[in-house]
């Protein structure tokens, strides 16, 4: 975080998205499954992995995880 002042100066650093989710795998997604992750529905379970981030034109969207409820699904746990 950083106060208002520091931004006005230009005193702060950039932080890329895709730098932060290094331990992640990371999905390109099709333009059908970009509508449910951008309306944040439940979406099939695929993936081996129980926390996935999705991407759409190399653009970060969300990051999903396993739905406790029911393990062949996905619920969204971070939306950007």
């Amino acid at each position: 975080a950083y106060t208002l002042e520091q931004i006005e100066k230009g005193d702060y650093q950039f932080v890329d998205i895709q730098s932060c989710l290094q331990d992640y795998p990371i999905y390109e997604v099709d333009s059908e499954t970009l509508k449910n992750i951008q309306n944040g529905a439940l979406i099939n379970k695929k993936y081996k992995e129980d926390i996935i981030a999705f991407s759409f034109q190399k653009k970060i969207l969300a990051i999903y995880k396993t739905y406790e409820k029911d393990h062949s699904k996905m619920k969204p746990w971070k939306m950007f």
